[in-house]
C-alpha cells in the first residue's frame, strides 16, 4: 500500500483547496439549517433569497476580502486605542506628580504629542479599511441586485402593488368609518 504524495506548486493552489473545502462545509451548513427547520416560519421566497444570498457570498470575493479587511481594520483600530490608552496613562501619571513642576508639564505634553502622532496614521488606516469594506460590499450588492431584479420582477411588482392596494383599502375603510360615524 503506497501513500500518495501531493506536491503543490504554490500557495495559491493550497488557498484554492482550502477555499473549496470551506465553501463545501458552509454549503452543508446552509443545507442543514434549511433541513433542521430553523427557517420553517419564513416564507419560501425569503428562504430562497437567504440561501441564494449566502451562496453568492461564498462564490464572490467577499468571502475572503471582508474577513481580511476586517482583520486589518481591527489591527489598526487596536494600535490607535493602545496609543490612546498610553496618553491616558501619561496624563494620570502627570497628575500624580507635582503639577507645579515645569518638567512634568513639558514631559506630559511631549509624550502626549508623540503618542498622538503615533495614533493618527492608525486612525486613518482604520477608516481606509472600513471604507474598503463598504466599497467591496456595495459593489457586490449592486451586481447581485442587477441579477436579482430581472429574474424577480413580477414578485417585486406584486409586493409593491399588493402593499399599495392594502394601504389604499385601509384608507378607504377608515374613510368609510369616519363618514358613517358622522
Amino acid at each position: 500500500m503506497s501513500k500518495r504524495i501531493v506536491i503543490f506548486l504554490d500557495v495559491q493552489q493550497i488557498t484554492c483547496l482550502a477555499y473549496l473545502q470551506l465553501k463545501v462545509e458552509i454549503q452543508m451548513l446552509l443545507d442543514s439549517v434549511k433541513q433542521q427547520g430553523y427557517l420553517k416560519d419564513l416564507p419560501e421566497d425569503i428562504k430562497r433569497d437567504l440561501v441564494g444570498f449566502w451562496s453568492n457570498v461564498l462564490e464572490s470575493n467577499l468571502f475572503y476580502e471582508v474577513p481580511l479587511e476586517f482583520h486589518q481594520m481591527c489591527y489598526e483600530l487596536g494600535q490607535y486605542r493602545i496609543a490612546q490608552d498610553r496618553i491616558k496613562a501619561i496624563n494620570m501619571a502627570a497628575k500624580k506628580m507635582d503639577n507645579s513642576d515645569t518638567f512634568v508639564d513639558t514631559w506630559r505634553a511631549m509624550m502626549e504629542s508623540n503618542y498622538l502622532k503615533e495614533a493618527q496614521p492608525h486612525e486613518g488606516s482604520y477608516h481606509m479599511h472600513l471604507n474598503e469594506l463598504l466599497v467591496n460590499v456595495t459593489a457586490c450588492l449592486e451586481n447581485w441586485v442587477d441579477e436579482y431584479v430581472p429574474t424577480h420582477k413580477k414578485e417585486i411588482q406584486q409586493y409593491f402593488y399588493g402593499d399599495l392596494n392594502k394601504r389604499l383599502q385601509e384608507s378607504y375603510d377608515e374613510f368609510l368609518k369616519t363618514t358613517q360615524s358622522e
